[in-house]
């Protein structure tokens, strides 16, 4: 009996984790649709757009923290890449 319930805390830590990555993916999925509809760019600048945003969440590994964690990998680049720009404005 003790390694039926086992078992079955076993499996329900993996779909917990698979249910996590699928949301992961769909933030997203979600993230480059977002920002790709309605700015009036050309396609070289949206492909590249989908591209980074994409490479984002593939190379961000989703956990339990993401969960309540509202600050996303992209949000991350961003401010990165808002900072890197005030220093060379700076220079």
């Amino acid at each position: 009996m003790h390694a039926e319930v086992k078992r079955k805390e076993y499996v329900s830590s993996i779909h917990r984790e698979l249910e996590i990555e699928r949301d992961w993916y769909r933030h997203g999925m979600r993230e480059i649709v977002d920002s790709i509809v309605w700015e009036d760019q050309t396609d070289e600048a949206k492909v590249l757009k989908v591209k980074n945003i994409a490479m984002s969440y593939l190379e961000g590994e989703p956990t339990t923290a993401d969960e309540s964690n509202v600050v996303y990998i992209s949000d991350v680049n961003k401010e990165i890449a808002k900072e890197w720009k005030n220093e060379k404005e700076e220079e």
